[in-house]
């Protein structure tokens, strides 16, 4: 396995596979501490996974989508909002039906429903809602394998059966995993054990935590121990956003 791997803040990747460019999540101008924004990005890229309608997910998705030339896949809900608004013409779009399996450009991309925590209902994310929007869509995770990977990108969302489902039936190199609780006010702890729970499942080699750098690098530590405590063999990655971390 050798690709290049950026994080820019919550579920922001961008993955050189060496053949080609993926960019996943990537609500880059929302993102606080992400180095760059998409007016920043200069290359061309193969496509651009989302995983639901979330402003931390989708804002920049149909932006990066027209800026790389790229191609945007996501669930139905989402491919049907973007054709509705005109956003992106239809042969720019690929649909993926929770629990279908596709082969596109050589690459096997499973797209399945996860948990998604409850979201907090404050003045603050009122604000940052009206600002930055929201679509009412099912939240997913998507497993993509490539010739020399296979990796495993989640949504928001918190540990459930479906991961042990996943686990059997891909064999996963890499987890962007999130590190979340199932709402707001739970203690640091369900967070932590939900992430590596997950990791778990997934039997995923390496861990690459999805959480926002300023607020939420605190869990790392915790995580770590989590895992050991677990005895989860996982090699976990974390660095600044922007760091390119080649596997």
């Amino acid at each position: 396995m050798s690709i290049q791997i950026n994080w820019y803040d919550n579920a922001a990747f961008r993955v050189d596979m060496g053949s080609g460019i993926l960019w996943f999540d990537p609500s880059i101008n929302k993102n606080a501490d992400s180095p760059i924004k998409v007016d920043d990005v200069n290359e061309t890229a193969n496509f651009v996974f989302t995983t639901h309608g979330d402003a931390g997910h989708f804002t920049n998705s149909v932006q990066m989508t027209r800026k790389t030339g790229a191609i945007f896949v996501g669930s139905e809900d989402l491919c049907r909002y973007i054709l509705k608004e005109e956003q992106l013409p239809k042969d720019r779009v690929i649909s993926v039906k929770f629990g279908e399996t596709k082969t596109i450009d050589g690459l096997e991309v499973y797209l399945f429903e996860a948990e998604h925590p409850e979201l907090a209902s404050s003045p603050k994310h009122d604000e940052m809602r009206r600002k930055w929007g929201r679509l009412e869509t099912r939240n997913g995770g998507f497993v993509v394998r490539g010739r020399d990977f296979s990796l495993c990108l989640l949504g928001d969302c918190v540990h459930s059966g479906i991961f042990q489902d996943v686990g059997r039936r891909f064999q996963i190199d890499i987890g962007m995993i999130p590190v979340q609780s199932r709402n707001k006010t739970a203690p640091p702890e369900e967070a932590v054990e939900s992430g590596a729970l997950i990791a778990r499942d997934l039997k995923v080699k390496v861990l690459f935590p999805v959480i926002q750098y300023s607020a939420e690098k605190g869990l790392i530590e915790p995580l770590k121990r989590k895992l050991k405590e677990m005895g989860i063999a996982t090699r976990l990655v974390f660095d600044r956003p922007g760091t390119a971390h080649t596997l």
